[in-house]
């Protein structure tokens, strides 16, 4: 059994609001390594490694959407609304935090 904490949601999209989602994906992948029975996610029901990996999936779209928004140019707002593997509001949150990172304004 693995207790995973807050890097994994169930339920419900990862909470961003103090996270670092550029580097997130990283951890969930070393965390995969340790996934062969039931994991124990922060909020939600027990999931399997599938469930794991695709989160992780999820999380490297979200950073590579950031880095490629974040080059171009568009704002925080615009970069969410214009999609990815969560809602809007979601994507908003991270990408002000990967904002943050990459050194751009809102």
């Amino acid at each position: 059994v693995v207790f995973a904490g807050d890097l994994i949601e169930e339920g419900a999209p990862p909470a961003f609001g103090d996270a670092y989602p550029l580097e997130w994906p990283e951890t969930v992948a070393s965390l995969l390594g340790h996934c062969t029975g039931p994991i124990v996610p922060g909020h939600g029901a027990t999931v399997d490694s599938a469930f794991v990996d695709g989160q992780h999936g999820e999380l490297v779209e979200t950073r590579r959407l950031a880095t490629e928004r974040h080059g171009q140019g568009m704002t925080v707002d615009d970069a969410a609304e214009a999609g990815g593997p969560y809602p809007a509001n979601v994507l908003r949150v991270a990408f002000e935090r990967a904002w943050i990172h990459l050194g751009g304004t809102r």
